[in-house]
């Protein structure tokens, strides 16, 4: 690994030589270590962001520390306040049971890229995790009246068979079968 190191240093794989320097300290078991190399990679860097989950994935199981975990993803929203990183600080946020906090930071990069169905759906989600249904069902509805993707009406149909409104979930289904209809035929 020394000599990768020394081989790549200067150039834009140095980082990734790095990060997987870390990965063979971590499966050596030394946990600090693996985080001291992490930490020394700058945002100015490539693949900061992939040492950043890295390090983030080290709390999380390896020191069980869900507190640190998302102070990682936060702080790269911070050095970077991309709709990719709020969408990876939102999961971060599911990923350890605080979906109220993930809806905030979804409707953050939500703002920032309205279109995102994705996004759009894990919003949905979280909602229903949350067990605001109804706000789940307006949420969805209105992202569908804005043009949203069509895999959003399946979500919609799923929370509807979840609430028993069986009605509506037909109804909704039917409707996105005619949507995809009608772009076959375009």
């Amino acid at each position: 690994m020394q000599d990768a190191l020394e081989e790549f240093g200067g150039t834009p794989e140095e980082v990734r030589v790095q990060i997987s320097n870390a990965d063979l300290v971590l499966k050596n078991g030394d946990i600090e270590q693996a985080l001291t190399i992490l930490r020394q990679i700058t945002p100015q860097q490539s693949y900061y962001i992939k040492a950043k989950e890295k390090m983030a994935d080290i709390y999380l199981h390896h020191r069980k520390d869900k507190r640190l975990y998302a102070s990682v993803y936060r702080e790269l929203v911070d050095k970077n306040p991309s709709a990719h990183t709020c969408l990876l600080l939102g999961d971060a946020y599911m990923s350890i049971q605080e979906p109220e906090k993930a809806i905030e930071v979804y409707e953050t990069a939500l703002k920032k890229n309205p279109r995102d169905g994705a996004l759009a759906s894990k919003i949905g989600q979280a909602l229903v995790k949350t067990h605001h249904y109804g706000k789940a069902i307006n949420y969805y509805e209105a992202a569908l009246k804005s043009g949203q993707q069509n895999f959003l009406r399946y979500d919609l149909a799923e929370l509807y068979l979840k609430l028993k409104n069986y009605d509506k979930a037909d109804k909704v289904i039917k409707s996105a079968l005619e949507q995809e209809k009608g772009t076959m035929i375009k």
